[in-house]
């Protein structure tokens, strides 16, 4: 006759040992017979191993072997008893599968159907609450066909409960709704229930009249359908043995307590019972209680504690025992995980505990999941993340949800970037004869990318026959070809037409015979058949056995089981819904996604020496040392919120009172809160030797977190204080407070480093404990920089050496450059290059040495390593400047003799040539211009600029005598119009050459004499500053008055300006003072320096001599002093004090070109303040993150700028004092 016995007993026995007791006794009295060993599936693997080794440990022969034992879950026995059974073997659908149909039915669904759901069906998440909710209803044995006895008998109980609800009823019609289409599409598909039900049917067929069970470690209340199962074991099976974590039986009419730390697994013997005495052939034997005890007697005094609080009192305090139960704080997370990383490495150093006796438990790993494996690591312990890992990250995923992205974006750079540089893509190509590689194809991804952002392509130019060129509209010769410019450009072209070929061969042509499929079926074919043929399988493969011969077992078996999941996928999509019509793309990338975002990792079981680290509601074995609970916050221990789901608690209870005895839903809501007492309970529960308890202070927003009343209760029980972790090691601390920071020698390296810092800042001692670490230390790592001196680290570059800056800014002197081509082209034997005149020679231009004075370490960056921030899509600056300098240069060009007498028709003309030359210059931002709306705004703005600039130009030629005499006359490079400006250093040895361009040179007639002026056009407001000039932060004017000066030596030069380049908007209060060409030439007058000349002045600018106010000059009469003054942004000076100036230049010029050359890149931006305004060389900068420059510690880096404007004109005065005056 069947029978059923209970084992009871508290967490803190072995309950383990009892079952093993009972199975060894009637393994002993039948021999024959088979044992079922069932424990949850999660830790079958390990528990068979411990139960087959304590069986082994129960007998005297040194060998065991087994065969009538098997340790098993419900799913394993399912496959253990029904493998040869053929309804058993029919397709599986899994529950991604699941979620993929419930999508599929909701989507056929109208709004109305839908009714209180309507609004929510698109939302995130929706999908998976509906599928678990549905798969809740079979669970918990309910069938569709339930649904009108349901209705009414929970209807009935709200009426009489005063608790009628519209919404509910909407809600459980569109459930079954929706559970009737979902049980009718899975057709012949097994689901976890099915099986279930197969089960049941074969314990209740077969024979188990010597079959024997053993139920372990079901803690958590059973489903309905997982009960059923139970009761066909015990009503068909010689024995079953159900051992529970329950303080006493609850037979008969006995009923838990819902506030009992118990209830639950009460309630589940409750209802076994019930069932075994309801049926007359079963045996209901005696309940035994597990008495050997399992774990240490603080442990016991823990249980007691749980028990009375669970009751509301409060125990007597704890007696003194060894102390095995611990209490910490820290302040972050991180901090927390560093100490619990820190305590095991030094209790499996002290203690001689293995890595696999420790348990890191916590309510929520979420807030821990992404510090896990790096701190791990620096403390190298090994550890495994028993937490469900998601598929929806892995590359493979993002590769087929991007396949729908680029094909909706119509080949957007962003969407097609993201599928080729998932690494799955590879084209079967060759380069130099070898198969391209995934590091070459990497490279051509990273360029085209780069290339593709800058030139905006996008959508059709992908799929055009016009290749791509590197550089637009360059033509290659046949010369070309043989330069290091010209096969750099070709091997990018071919770079960036290897990623064009394949897309426009292989992928496009894909997506669009995907686009045209009629049916499910035909488009999960063509994407399998597209992803087959791109090798993404070997690709997967590949990566599968890398990561095996790196030893990274759980990232090995990831890209077998995604590309597993992506077939399963399809298999489940064709079979449900395959061949419905009318077909649609944008629902099947639907529940593709829903698939993917809710499949998992299986895991392979953690059985090598590893700390486990996993969630506390989830099952664990008994056998760990030592467990540490961490974030043991008030927010989740007890976790007090609700979980969210389609129906309410209340709707939920009243759906409960719907059901009939042998159906029930799982424990959830309120329920689920009630018992977060005997979840934290086991937990607390699951070591054997020591407990420990620790919480951070801040929680993942770094807000103020509690701590949990288990933890402040348990520490006042035991009248133990709570261990508060500091944020930072002190440097004084002795060796009790040092303890917690030491670990391995990475990790303890790590903290060192911040105590030095303090002792540094702080100016204090180190403790004989840091000492003796840091010696250890040093021991450990001799190869590591020793730790002990002084923390000395300064934000500061290294300066390069003489030599290595000369190489990596120096050139060939041109004068040796020159010799060797004309003994080329006389085929003549090339003159020997001497050592010193290898690199003796620095080219560089006006801004680039602007640069250096702004931060050396930025010319550095910019002009040594040539490093540049990421080119976008954009008309730059250049651009711009580019486009109003051929405008300007054009116009003047072809009205350089008849600039003022230019009529309105005339002009108009003139400048629409201008604009039209200039566009032929830059036929990129044309094209640009054509495909994109704001670059063509952007083009309109700049004509509209260059429109106002030619008008201005007229306008102020008519106030004026000078005349332009060049435009983009350019020196210091091989094609210039002038001869380059060429500085010998102080050594005699090098050399630095100059190069630039003057936008403009006018030519000025006086009675006198004739003068030439230089003017460079800015987009921007640019002043003329002699502060900054002589700083060397504004060398441009002066630069090109010497460049103009070294061109012609007897040139009398006049002076230099800048002329703002702009279209500003007037307003009615400025036309009210002055007309709108008046406002106009105010808005644009020259910034610069000019010969204090009177006849000079007058001449530039004749209304200054009519009116005394300059139109053109920012300089003003004044005639009670009889003299010219300029205002600010421009200066006056003489012939001596502007060749004084052109020599400071010069001495700036050789200054930093010596500086360069000697390897000088110091971090030290400038700074100036000046009057109400203040600059400094970190604005604007595109390398701030490289130099990490910190504004409070790195002040004393600062070039302080202290020259004066006042002390500046002072200097200048003195040049013209009579020589008398100086002497005396």
């Amino acid at each position: 006759m069947p029978s059923l016995q209970f084992i009871l007993g508290s967490a803190a026995v072995d309950h383990q040992a009892a079952l093993l007791d009972h199975l060894a006794a009637q393994l002993a009295a039948h021999p024959t017979d088979r044992f079922f060993y069932l424990v949850p599936n999660h830790i079958k693997f390990s528990t068979e191993i411990d139960v087959l080794s304590q069986l082994k440990a129960r007998q005297a022969s040194p060998i065991y072997a087994q065969t009538q034992v098997q340790v098993l879950s419900f799913s394993r026995l399912a496959w253990f008893l029904l493998r040869d059974v053929p309804a058993f073997n029919a397709p599986r659908i899994s529950p991604t599968g699941l979620t993929m149909v419930v999508a599929a039915i909701v989507k056929q669904l109208t709004p109305a159907q839908l009714r209180l759901f309507a609004k929510e069906a698109h939302q995130p998440g929706f999908i998976q609450d509906l599928t678990r909710q549905v798969m809740e209803l079979r669970n918990a044995n309910i069938a569709p066909e339930d649904y009108d006895q349901i209705k009414q008998r929970s209807a009935a109980w709200a009426q009489a409960h005063g608790q009628t609800d519209a919404a509910f009823d909407d809600k459980l019609a569109v459930l079954f709704t929706v559970y009737q289409r979902f049980m009718a599409a899975l057709g012949d598909q097994l689901a976890t229930p099915d099986i279930y039900d197969l089960l049941i049917q074969a314990l209740r067929q077969g024979d188990f009249s010597t079959t024997h069970f053993y139920l372990d470690r079901y803690n958590a209340q059973f489903s309905a359908k997982e009960e059923q199962v139970v009761e066909a074991m015990i009503e068909n099976g010689a024995t079953t043995t159900v051992s529970l974590v329950l303080d006493r039986p609850y037979r008969g009419s006995q009923v838990p307590d819902p506030n009992q730390l118990f209830y639950q697994p009460g309630l589940m013997y409750h209802r076994l019972a019930r069932f075994a005495e309801q049926h007359g052939a079963i045996t209901f034997l005696p309940d035994e209680f597990a008495s050997r005890p399992r774990v240490a007697p603080a442990l016991q005094e823990v249980e007691r504690w749980l028990a009375a609080t669970s009751q509301f009192t409060t125990p007597a305090p704890a007696p003194t025992l060894p102390q095995a139960v611990h209490f910490m704080t820290a302040p972050t997370r991180l901090a927390e995980l560093n100490a619990v990383a820190a305590k095991i490495r030094q209790l499996v150093t002290h203690q001689h505990y293995r890595y696999r006796d420790f348990l890191v438990l916590t309510r929520r790993l979420d807030g821990y999941e992404t510090m896990l494996q790096p701190v791990f690591a620096a403390h190298e312990i090994p550890v495994f993340n028993d937490n469900d890992r998601p598929m929806k990250t892995h590359p493979l995923v993002t590769l087929v949800l991007g396949l729908f992205q680029v094909l909706w974006g119509h080949f957007q750079l962003t969407d097609l970037m993201q599928v080729l540089k998932t690494g799955l893509l590879l084209p079967a190509v060759e380069v130099a004869g070898q198969p391209l590689t995934a590091e070459q194809f990497k490279a051509d991804l990273y360029l085209t990318e780069n290339w593709a952002l800058k030139y905006g392509k996008s959508g059709a130019s992908w799929l055009s026959t016009k290749p791509f060129e590197y550089t637009p509209h360059l033509k290659i010769t046949p010369a070309m070809e043989q330069t290091a410019l010209g096969q750099a450009e070709l091997q990018k072209r071919a770079q960036l037409n290897r990623v064009k070929h394949y897309v426009k061969t292989e992928l496009a042509p894909f997506l669009a015979q995907w686009r045209q499929a009629k049916t499910g079926r035909q488009a999960a074919q063509l994407l399998f058949e597209f992803l087959h043929h791109q090798g993404v399988e070997k690709q997967l493969a590949a990566w599968e056995q890398a990561a095996v011969e790196a030893g990274e077992l759980a990232l090995g078996q990831e890209p077998q089981q995604v590309w597993q999941l992506f077939c399963q996928l399809l298999d489940e999509y064709v079979l449900a819904l395959g061949d419905q019509t009318p077909f649609n793309l944008t629902d099947f990338r639907d529940l593709l996604l829903v698939g993917f975002q809710t499949a998992t990792y299986s895991q392979i079981p953690s059985t090598i020496d590893q700390v486990l680290v996993s969630e506390s509601g989830i099952t664990q074995t008994e056998r760990r040392q030592v467990v540490f609970i961490i974030g043991a916050t008030d927010d989740v221990m007890p976790t007090v919120q609700l979980e969210p789901g389609l129906l309410t608690p209340a709707e939920r209870q009243r759906l409960a009172q719907g059901l009939r005895a042998d159906q029930y839903l799982p424990v959830a809501g309120l329920e689920k809160i009630a018992n977060e007492p005997f979840v934290n309970y086991l937990a607390m529960m699951t070591p054997q030797a020591e407990l420990y308890l620790s919480a951070p202070l801040q929680g993942g927003e770094e807000e103020q977190v509690g701590l949990s009343p288990y933890l402040t209760g348990l520490a006042a029980h035991f009248n133990q204080p709570i261990t508060a972790l500091p944020a930072t090691p002190v440097p004084q601390a002795d060796f009790a407070a040092v303890a917690p920071f030491v670990s391995a020698p990475a990790a303890t390296r790590s903290n060192f480093i911040r105590v030095r810092r303090l002792k540094q800042d702080n100016a204090q001692p180190l403790s004989s404990s840091w000492r003796l670490v840091v010696r250890l230390l040093n021991q450990l790592q001799p190869d590591r920089p020793p730790l002990l001196p002084a923390y000395h680290y300064q934000n500061e570059p290294q300066p390069l050496t003489p030599a290595l800056a000369e190489q990596l800014y120096g050139h060939l002197a041109p004068e040796l450059v020159a010799a060797r081509a004309a003994a080329q082209q006389a085929d003549a034997p090339l003159p020997a290059i001497p050592p010193e005149q290898a690199h003796s020679t620095l080219y560089t231009s006006v801004s680039q040495l602007q640069t250096f004075y702004q931060n050396p370490y930025e010319y550095f960056l910019k002009y040594g390593l040539r490093l540049k921030k990421r080119e976008e899509f954009e008309i730059s600056p250049a651009d711009s400047g580019t486009f109003y300098h051929n405008v300007m240069e054009h116009f003047i060009a072809a009205n350089q003799p008849h600039l003022a007498t230019l009529d309105e028709a005339a002009l108009a003309k003139q400048t629409a040539l201008a604009l039209a030359w200039a566009e032929s210059q830059q036929p990129l931002l044309v094209e640009l211009s054509d495909e994109k709306r704001r670059f063509a705004y952007q083009l309109n703005h700049l004509k509209q600029v260059a429109a106002a600039m030619t008008r201005l130009l007229v306008n102020q030629a008519q106030l004026s005598t000078a005349t332009p005499l060049h435009t983009e006359q350019t020196f210091g490079t091989t094609t210039a119009a002038l001869p380059p400006l060429v500085h010998r250093l102080a050594d005699q040895v090098h050399q630095v050459q100059v190069r630039g361009r003057i936008d403009r040179i006018d030519q000025i007639q006086t009675a006198q004499q004739t003068y030439q002026m230089v003017l460079d056009y800015k987009s921007g407001q640019r002043q003329f500053d002699l502060v900054r000039a002589l700083s060397g932060l504004d060398l441009q004017l002066l630069t090109y008055l010497a460049a103009l000066q070294n061109s012609a030596p007897t040139t009398k030069l006049a002076g230099a300006f800048y002329l703002h380049l702009g279209n500003e908007v007037l307003r009615a209060s400025d036309l009210k003072r002055r007309s709108a060409v008046a406002n106009t030439l105010q808005n644009h007058r020259y910034n610069g320096l000019i010969l204090n000349d009177p006849d000079l002045l007058t001449a530039v600018d004749t209304e200054l001599g009519q009116t005394g106010r300059g139109q053109l000059l920012k300089v003003s009469y004044t005639k009670s002093k009889q003299t010219y003054r300029a205002n600010q942004g421009s200066a006056l000076v003489t012939p001596a004090q502007l060749k004084w100036l052109l020599d400071q230049n010069t001495a700036l010029i050789t200054k930093a070109a010596t500086a360069i050359l000697t390897g000088v890149n110091t971090l030290a931006p400038y700074r100036l303040v000046e009057a109400t305004t203040a600059s400094n060389g970190l604005t604007n900068s595109d390398f701030l993150p490289i130099f990490a420059f910190d504004n409070v510690l790195d002040q004393d880096k600062f070039r302080d700028i202290t020259l004066s404007e006042a002390a500046v004109k002072q200097q200048l005065q003195a040049l013209d004092e009579p020589t008398e005056n100086k002497e005396g």
